[in-house]
């Protein structure tokens, strides 16, 4: 889906003179997001460009999507970079996914060993928790695609 569609999509949801008043920005700028940017003169680059532009100019930093995703309450997933039925990618992705795990309980225990949590330690534990959560899915995502070679020796 292009960036325009996406945002002719949540113009479907949301009310664009109240987007437009949030953003302090002009109705017809936001009704040009709509359409094609570069295409008769009408349409006009969106914030969704713009976040691609930033993307594009930093190869893609995931903390980008990061940080976006996490506004929306979520949490980004990079996708598995191997192809389905690729022989001996399963195993090693096994042994991260334990490893990573491995990390985060020892973590754990050490923020909870004199019984009180410092920001810190919390801070600590998210990001061992939010590399755990990429890990694991990116092994999920591999499962699902077949990925069951035999292990390399």
């Amino acid at each position: 889906m292009k960036s325009h569609e996406v945002i002719r999509e949540i113009l479907k949801r949301t009310n664009v003179k109240q987007l437009a008043d949030r953003m302090c920005l002009a109705e017809a700028t936001v009704y040009h997001w709509i359409q094609p940017a570069g295409e008769d003169g009408h349409g006009a680059p969106n914030p969704l460009d713009r976040i691609k532009k930033l993307l594009d100019s930093t190869t893609n930093d995931a903390a980008i999507a990061q940080w976006i995703c996490g506004q929306a309450g979520g949490f980004f997933v990079e996708n598995s970079k191997t192809k389905a039925g690729e022989p001996g990618r399963l195993f090693p992705k096994a042994s991260k996914t334990m490893k990573n795990f491995s990390e985060l309980l020892a973590t754990l225990n050490e923020v909870i060993e004199d019984g009180k949590v410092t920001q810190k330690e919390s801070d600590q534990l998210r990001r061992e928790w939010d590399k755990m959560k990429s890990v694991m899915e990116s092994f999920v995502v591999s499962c699902e695609r077949g990925e069951f070679g035999q292990p390399n020796s």
